[in-house]
């Protein structure tokens, strides 16, 4: 699937705009078109990992009408809008007259950022090629694919990633200028959510948790293989995982711990700095060979996973 900054730089660029009447993936974890045909339009001319931007619509809040509010990125995976919203979002949207019904044909989302307040622009000038007044019920019904040059203008906005309904959770998040964000991962500090707990500068071991369960009922993508990992460093991953665990209902979804330099015997590296340098470099393997689940999250295949743990020793070494 197409890295969402390999979207905006492709030759035309995989980027799309449409309309929301708001902004919120954990609850609409889709987009939606009215007839299938025009998904089927869309996915014969996008690639998996399309981005999609998000404009209000006239129907959204005052302050979010024609402004560019969030950024989508599709699989495309394909299903009815009640597979990709909690029952509760579902009912609401039967229940109210101008959505009953509509926009059942669902493409599913896989990641989602929100602009920032100070860095929305007015649809007329972010999409000032495309957008042309009298166009905008098509690009509210089917989306239109915007020009390399408007796509580009995603980098100068500030985003922040937000979780997508029946993906894995991201935790606490920070808005941050564009070409950082929307790397497909990378390494951070030791805390960065309320799911992780910082821990004292000290030795530290670095490790892979590993997901449980068929990977494709996880991710509702009967095409995934391999494992969802989780790349990381701590001074105890047995810890690591209980406090991912503590997070998730008990069933056949649990993390263990796939591989650790506590558990091979391996001395802990002296701090931080090392640990840091071992995540890194697993990550850029599993970012390059496997398929990213946002930040250090990753479906991969056991020989990507040998070699990104092997890569990540070697890096912690030298550090």
């Amino acid at each position: 699937m197409m890295s969402p900054l390999d979207a905006i730089n492709a030759e035309p660029p995989n980027v799309w705009i449409t309309y929301f009447d708001g902004f919120d993936p954990s609850t609409w974890g889709f987009v939606g078109f009215d007839t299938d045909g025009k998904r089927k339009s869309f996915l014969r001319r996008s690639q998996a990992g399309v981005l999609v931007v998000i404009a209000g619509s006239p129907q959204a809040k005052p302050e979010e009408k024609h402004q560019i509010i969030g950024v989508l990125q599709c699989s495309h995976e394909i299903g009815v809008d009640r597979d990709y919203m909690p029952s509760a979002a579902f009912a609401d949207k039967e229940s109210n007259p101008r959505s009953r019904g509509s926009w059942a044909n669902a493409v599913r989302v896989v990641r989602a950022w929100e602009v920032s307040e100070d860095s929305r622009m007015h649809i007329r000038d972010f999409a000032s090629e495309t957008y042309k007044g009298t166009n905008g019920q098509h690009i509210g019904s089917q989306g239109t694919p915007l020009s390399i040059y408007e796509a580009k203008r995603l980098l100068a906005m500030n985003l922040r990633e937000i979780e997508v309904f029946n993906c894995p959770p991201i935790g606490e998040t920070n808005f941050a200028p564009a070409e950082d964000v929307l790397r497909p991962s990378r390494p951070g500090p030791t805390s960065q959510s309320p799911t992780e707990h910082r821990e004292a500068e000290g030795p530290c071991h670095v490790y892979v948790l590993a997901l449980s369960g068929k990977p494709g009922i996880f991710l509702n993508d009967p095409s995934a293989r391999g494992k969802i990992v989780k790349a990381g460093f701590s001074k105890a991953p047995e810890d690591r995982r209980e406090a991912h665990n503590r997070h998730i209902p008990v069933g056949p979804f649990q993390w263990n711990v796939l591989k650790s330099t506590e558990a091979e015997g391996r001395i802990a590296f002296p701090g931080s700095i090392q640990g840091k340098a071992a995540e890194a470099a697993m990550i850029a393997v599993l970012d390059r060979d496997g398929r990213s689940l946002g930040r250090e999250f990753f479906l991969a295949e056991d020989g990507v996973i040998e070699e990104a743990w092997k890569t990540a020793i070697e890096a912690g070494e030298k550090t």
